[in-house]
């Protein structure tokens, strides 16, 4: 049954997520080059009643995976072609993301989890890329809460929680490409690294789990690589690969790039991340000379997210392109 505590706490999550995400969704147009981009290839794919293939002004346009225009279409055909329906997937996503940190914290850190969930949704990064039409909020919802999934079996050792783990790095894939895997990959290795875990990279390499990852993810790269051949060189090739190792786009910044903007996404809480990350990090070495046979999940846990924060904040300062909205799985 519903407690009072839990009944004020959805109540509140709501009423934060409402404010904060749909208000004044569509108070202003469409803005810069994406938004209208992504909010086009959307329409005309509906248009074309065409899942597959994403089109701009007619023509194959495959410089992002499909799920932001799926949701987008989902949008259009329930609230009409309009710049709010167009914003409407990433809401929907923020707003999943923050009901995900309240059930994991309820599940695993009991008495913070309304703590963290607003946390989450006021963040400013949150906050504004709730009201964009681009693929990055629904990247970092999947991807957050399938780190998050994994912390849950790691602690719990329930293989649900692993199933929930590789459905959402599907979902990444599908919501920006393999960057959602890579990132994924290199936060639990060095996690792992740093928690002198080895083995726990060896049980996340679940076979069942991957097989679910390429059910979800890969029949759409199949379909549209076989309606456009150039798919693979325009997708993989240009717009990862070159995107990441040139200044192909004209995006470049300064390698510290990232910390400025990591710590304005972070507002109004950037001092106390700043403040945990350091505890943890001088937790962690003292933990290290520590013989202790049984480990401390609540340090471990703090050692997970800080790795979460470092991975994506280190690999887009090393790329050529930089963006913004590239650091929001952070």
């Amino acid at each position: 049954p519903m407690t009072n505590r839990t009944r004020t706490d959805v109540l509140l999550i709501a009423g934060f997520c409402a404010y904060l995400f749909f208000y004044g969704m569509g108070q202003f147009g469409l803005i810069g080059a994406d938004e209208p981009r992504y909010a086009q290839v959307a329409r005309e794919m509906l248009e074309r009643h065409d899942w597959i293939t994403p089109v701009l002004g007619g023509h194959p346009w495959l410089e992002k995976p499909p799920l932001y225009y799926w949701q987008a279409m989902l949008a259009y055909s329930m609230l009409g072609v309009t710049d709010v329906a167009a914003r409407v997937p990433a809401a929907i996503d923020a707003t999943l993301l923050v009901i995900a940190v309240y059930l994991f914290f309820r599940r695993f850190r009991r008495s913070v989890e309304a703590d963290a969930a607003l946390i989450t949704a006021s963040c400013a990064g949150v906050i504004g890329y709730a009201h964009a039409a681009s693929m990055d909020m629904a990247l970092a919802a999947a991807f957050a809460i399938g780190m998050l999934s994994w912390w849950a079996w790691r602690e719990s050792g329930k293989r649900i929680y692993l199933a929930t783990f590789y459905v959402l790095m599907a979902l990444g894939m599908l919501a920006k490409g393999p960057v959602a895997p890579f990132l994924a990959a290199a936060v639990i290795v060095l996690f792992a690294l740093a928690a002198r875990e080895f083995r726990v990279v060896v049980r996340t390499l679940w076979l069942p789990g991957i097989l679910l990852f390429c059910a979800i993810a890969l029949p759409w790269y199949l379909a549209v690589q076989m309606r456009n051949p150039q798919f693979f060189r325009e997708f993989l090739l240009q717009h990862n690969l070159a995107r990441f190792s040139s200044d192909l786009y004209h995006h470049r910044q300064a390698f510290w790039y990232y910390l400025p903007i990591t710590a304005v996404a972070l507002v109004p809480w950037t001092v106390f991340v700043i403040a945990a990350f350091v505890e943890s990090v001088r937790t962690w070495w003292a933990e290290r000379k520590s013989v202790s046979r049984e480990p401390d999940l609540g340090w471990q846990f703090s050692l997970f997210a800080c790795c979460w924060l470092v991975v994506p904040v280190g690999f887009f300062s090393l790329s050529r392109s930089k963006l913004p909205g590239y650091i929001l799985p952070a």
